[in-house]
């Protein structure tokens, strides 16, 4: 193998682990969980995205795919999922390391699919867990209009114009 990610960690036998072994794989560097944030769901993504763009090498001589999403269960966390890249995928590690080395230096690796991710989770958030009362009472605290008919359809459970109406719409996520 000539690629040798400098950003990417090879697998290694986690303490009290009882789970498959992934000694020829690196890990991508990301990951999600039933607790994950939006951001951590949406870098998962995006990496899921960039490596399914790279073909399979033609020579690949493996029973395993270049790189799969390993789902491991927990009994404290729920489940966890990360991306294991075989040590012989060399585009798809060099493209790994790529977006680590991003990440490095910014937390976000697609900032119009983060928006979405949020603005989904926000929505969820303003129809599912306020009712209308809630609603009119945040509404009240952080509406930066007098927009009479922008905070009434808010009220109702319209997203779209509570996002234009609060400072920060997506402070109802903290």
């Amino acid at each position: 193998m000539t690629c040798t990610p400098t950003h990417l960690a090879r697998w290694t036998l986690p303490k009290c682990y009882a789970g498959a072994d992934w000694y020829d794989y690196y890990s991508a560097g990301v990951g999600q969980s039933r607790d994950s944030d939006a951001l951590e769901r949406s870098n998962f993504a995006v990496m899921i995205r960039e490596l399914e763009a790279i073909p399979e090498p033609p020579a690949w001589e493996h029973d395993e795919a270049p790189w799969i999403v390993v789902r491991e269960n927990h009994w404290a966390v729920g489940w966890v999922e990360w991306i294991a890249i075989h040590k012989d995928a060399e585009a798809h590690l060099q493209r790994a390391d790529e977006l680590q080395t991003r990440l490095a230096d910014y937390p976000i690796l697609d900032e119009m699919h983060y928006g979405e991710v949020e603005n989904t989770e926000c929505e969820e958030v303003w129809n599912g867990c306020f009712d209308r009362r809630e609603r009119v009472r945040y509404l009240r605290q952080h509406a930066h209009t007098g927009d009479f008919r922008a905070l009434l359809a808010a009220a109702r459970g319209s997203w779209y114009d509570a996002a234009n109406v609060l400072h920060s719409p997506s402070d109802i996520l903290c």
